[in-house]
């Protein structure tokens, strides 16, 4: 361990003195024009003039390797690797090649979709079609993969291990023990392959060790859909900057005296009467939706029905439900 941490304040130091190489650099026409780059100055990023010869960089490319942590956030708790040797990625050529079963559908599906994120988080970094680079291929070894939802106290440690081969491939190992470590290792490797915003090419370093795990058991946020209804579409943005943070527990507190935007099978009239509008209410198939679309994020969702109290909006249609409705002012 002792070894493993000299060695990465030694890789990440080389990239201070020595400055960033690419491994089969080739210099575009389109990078002649630059007259910026980005070097490696003291532990941080400088923008500096570019010199004949040199091949310039972007401030996202220059941080993968000279932050002391790689620009990942949140900082990773154990070791950290990270030579300044870059290499390139091909955007449509990043392959699972091994997976565990779960032993249910629900917990293969989870697993595949998590993948799945994760590839077209990579696609969508790619602005200019790139097809050059190296393959990159995943393989997730997960201990116990039947534990696939996220439960109070579970274990979502992982150790990512990326080395370069010389036939122009990208080895990526993730060894957890449940699904949320192995999705959170995903998470961390999206994070270290960078679009230089200079040639547009995506870039990760040759060799990367991460060994990581959550300094806090419950890491949570909480969402007030009652007072401000928020749609599914941005519910589902909510989800992936938490799934970014590697945050587990959203309270989704739905209900509340302002309004009842839940669509309730067994007393529909508390939707009909709180709602703020016909298009302002969640049914079924969206909070089924959106349960499938955080679970694959490693995050749990936990509902809030704010009954009896705070009750109002939705309430009044039954006589004797509630009192001093809409009652001012308001205390």
């Amino acid at each position: 361990m002792g070894l493993l941490a000299v060695l990465g304040v030694t890789l990440v130091c080389l990239a201070s003195t020595r400055g960033i190489t690419i491994e089969d650099d080739i210099q575009l026409d389109r990078l002649k024009d630059e007259v910026w780059t980005w070097k490696c100055v003291e532990g941080g990023c400088r923008k500096t003039g570019v010199v004949e010869g040199e091949r310039p960089i972007g401030p996202d490319t220059c941080k993968l390797v000279c932050s002391g942590n790689g620009a990942l956030w949140p900082k990773p708790s154990g070791s950290f690797v990270l030579s300044s040797k870059l290499v390139r990625v091909s955007p449509h050529s990043v392959r699972l090649v091994k997976k565990p079963s779960a032993g249910s559908t629900e917990g293969d599906e989870t697993i595949q979709s998590a993948f799945d994120v994760f590839s077209e988080r990579i696609r969508s970094k790619d602005k200019l079609g790139t097809a050059n680079g190296h393959i990159l291929d995943v393989c997730l070894e997960i201990k116990d993969p039947k534990t696939y939802k996220y439960v109070q106290g579970v274990d979502e440690s992982y150790h990512l291990f990326v080395t370069s081969t010389s036939d122009g491939k990208l080895n990526a190992t993730i060894t957890s023990e449940t699904f949320l470590g192995a999705r959170h290792g995903l998470e961390t490797l999206s994070q270290l392959i960078v679009s230089d915003s200079s040639s547009g090419e995506l870039l990760t370093s040759s060799q990367i060790e991460v060994k990581d795990e959550p300094a806090y058991t419950h890491r949570g946020l909480t969402l007030d859909t009652s007072r401000n209804f928020v749609s599914v579409k941005n519910l589902k943005k909510t989800l992936d900057g938490m799934a970014a943070n590697k945050l587990n527990s959203f309270h989704w507190h739905i209900t509340d005296s302002h309004s009842f935007p839940f669509h309730a099978q067994t007393y529909p009239n508390l939707t009909r009467y709180g709602a703020y509008a016909k298009n302002k209410v969640y049914n079924e198939d969206d909070i089924r939706d959106l349960v499938h679309y955080a679970r694959v994020r490693g995050i749990r969702i936990v509902p809030e029905f704010d009954a009896p109290a705070h009750v109002g909006e939705g309430w009044q249609w039954a006589e004797g439900a509630v009192v001093c409705f809409a009652a001012e002012p308001w205390q």
